[in-house]
């Protein structure tokens, strides 16, 4: 594994997929960023949950076009059966404090690695959640801060990812708008 994904969201592939039996599906995507927008315009790439490995990762990084990222949906599909993978977008350029992700794990009885993402912090569950229980989730996400404080969590990432259906945060470091890939730091 290159030293780049020593530390990458990519090692907790195991770990969600431990959770999983028969054949499931994983969703990444390719997009832009365009800051402001509503519109949430992505390629969006079906691959088996069990292919997200370094070595798949690696050849996606390759090949990504210039000026686009690559994200990690949170939805993993199989029939008609939804799981997510818990995902988090902190609002604040530090670290998220002991205080904040202490109290976004005893409420929603989930542990989370933390990874430093350039610009902000990403936090990746360990236990996989059903549908109903991510939408529960997103909106524990939003009472994380107390009334007239800073947002702990990007709200509007939030609003992006309950449109959607699905929650998504980047895996890649490919335009200047990032600082770097996603690396871990708890």
């Amino acid at each position: 594994m290159s030293s780049i994904l020593e530390s990458h969201p990519i090692e907790m592939t195991p770990l969600w997929l431990n959770e999983l039996k028969g054949e499931w599906t994983a969703h990444v995507s390719i997009y832009q960023y365009c800051p402001q927008q509503v519109d949430d315009a992505r390629i969006i790439i079906p691959i088996r949950a069990k292919d997200l490995t370094p070595a798949w990762l690696n050849k996606q990084l390759e090949a990504l076009p210039s000026g686009s990222e690559l994200a990690l949906h949170s939805e993993l599909i199989n029939k008609n059966k939804k799981l997510h993978i818990p995902m988090i977008d902190f609002s604040q350029p530090t670290k998220p404090s002991e205080e904040n992700l202490s109290w976004i794990e005893k409420h929603s009885n989930l542990k989370f690695n933390i990874y430093e993402s350039g610009r902000s912090y990403h936090g990746y569950g360990e236990k996989l959640l059903t549908h109903e229980e991510w939408i529960k989730f997103m909106g524990l996400l939003l009472l994380a801060s107390a009334p007239g404080t800073i947002s702990i969590v990007d709200t509007r990432w939030i609003g992006h990812r309950l449109i959607a259906g699905y929650a998504a945060l980047r895996w890649s470091k490919n335009t200047q708008q990032y600082l770097k890939s996603p690396t871990r730091i708890i």
